[in-house]
């Protein structure tokens, strides 16, 4: 049984193009994921790697909108759980 890695990327190219020299690395040897948002997407060649985008906003400081952020969090934690 191989072992499982999930690199976690932010959207920048300085965060992204290391995570995939890491992808590239491991691959062969375990079951590897990148986990990205929609920022580093144009960084990503969506054939050669396994990926699942996790779209997070940043929170805004208008605490009428902080209930719909909780939510939302919740939705993506729910989201890693299953991937």
């Amino acid at each position: 049984m191989t072992k499982k890695i999930l690199i976690s990327t932010g959207g920048s190219g300085g965060h992204v193009v290391p995570a995939t020299i890491m992808y590239e690395h491991l691959e062969g040897e375990f079951h590897t994921s990148i986990s990205i948002d929609n920022r580093g997407m144009k960084f990503l060649d969506e054939k050669k790697y396994n990926f699942e985008i996790f779209n997070v906003t940043p929170i805004s400081k208008n605490i009428l909108l902080l209930p719909l952020h909780f939510f939302l969090m919740i939705y993506l934690i729910i989201k890693s759980l299953f991937f």
